[in-house]
């Protein structure tokens, strides 16, 4: 695919240093562009069918409490898997309570981040840094989308 004639760059990556004073660790957070891992490991769920009164075909019941809260935990492990996911792209990194064919597992990045040595700050630096690879920042969000519309005044 292109866009007015050239192809996209390669999906980013941001490099994080952690300093100490032995040396540096440098983490390496990066775009995952697939899920279909996490789909084998953990499919979405499915709302319960209701049958309303005068309707000849059941419904999903999108109301149901346990298919909310169902939604909630798929949503928390699929943010969670994307953490570990785009970390993992760092040289040597080995998770040791993270296991990728276990969805249970994904939310024990921040523990193992924490036994390894890192402090809150550090780990908040690691997770904005994911949230920037995956196009999540919304400070360049924004910026690009003001340079869009400057364009966009400046053709008119």
């Amino acid at each position: 695919m292109k866009i007015q004639g050239k192809r996209l760059d390669m999906p980013p990556e941001v490099v994080v240093p952690i300093i100490r004073d032995s040396g540096e660790v440098f983490f390496k957070a990066s775009a995952v562009l697939d899920f279909k891992e996490f789909d084998t490991v953990c499919p979405p769920p499915i709302p319960p069918m209701i049958q309303r009164k005068g309707e000849s075909v059941p419904t999903p019941d999108l109301a149901d409490k346990k298919y909310i809260d169902a939604c909630d935990k798929y949503a928390r492990q699929r943010t969670n898997y994307m953490i570990v996911k785009s970390l993992s792209t760092t040289e040597a990194l080995e998770w040791e309570k993270v296991k990728m064919t276990d969805p249970s597992t994904f939310d024990k990045y921040e523990e193992e981040l924490k036994e390894s040595g890192l402090n809150q700050f550090e780990i908040g630096r690691l997770i904005n840094a994911v949230m920037e690879a995956n196009g999540l920042d919304e400070s360049k969000i924004e910026a690009a989308r003001k340079r869009f519309l400057a364009l966009k005044v400046g053709q008119a």
